[in-house]
């Protein structure tokens, strides 16, 4: 069984720069380093654990099969993490085909705050149909590079 560890480099940088960057990279993909390392550690090991011991010494279909589906379920999650860590990481820049969809989709509407006596609610008013089109043209461009 492999269990990650990550350690924070502790290297010295001479170049301002390079401390800038090491510091944005602490603030921003280290937190997400730290829950990927933690989610690993605690629910995906655990959870193959249980489903390990019941395949080998339970031979209920059912509770097996429950077990597997877990797994897989964490198995899933474990990539997301590893994903947006990777991602942010490199800066590649890559969204998935959902989180694209829904930006488009979303790139036709303004916001606005309607007061209501004491609150006040946001609603999301659509623009008129030709500035939508303009908008979620340039989205799509802009997404595709």
């Amino acid at each position: 069984m492999l269990i990650i560890s990550i350690k924070a480099s502790t290297e010295v940088f001479s170049n301002k720069e390079a401390e800038y960057a090491q510091g944005m990279m602490m603030l921003t993909a280290y937190p997400l380093m730290i829950e990927t390392e933690k989610y690993y550690n605690g629910e995906f090991l655990g959870t193959y654990a249980v489903y390990k011991a019941l395949r080998d010494f339970n031979k209920n279909y059912r509770i097996t099969a429950y077990y597997f589906e877990n797994l897989i379920f964490r198995i899933i999650s474990f990539w997301e993490y590893l994903y947006q860590f990777l991602n942010l990481h490199f800066q590649s820049g890559l969204y998935d085909d959902r989180a694209i969809r829904r930006i488009i989709e979303n790139s036709g509407y303004s916001s606005e705050l309607i007061s209501t006596g004491q609150f006040a609610r946001l609603e999301f008013v659509p623009l008129p149909e030709k500035e939508q089109k303009v908008l979620k043209k340039n989205c799509v461009k802009d997404l595709k590079e």
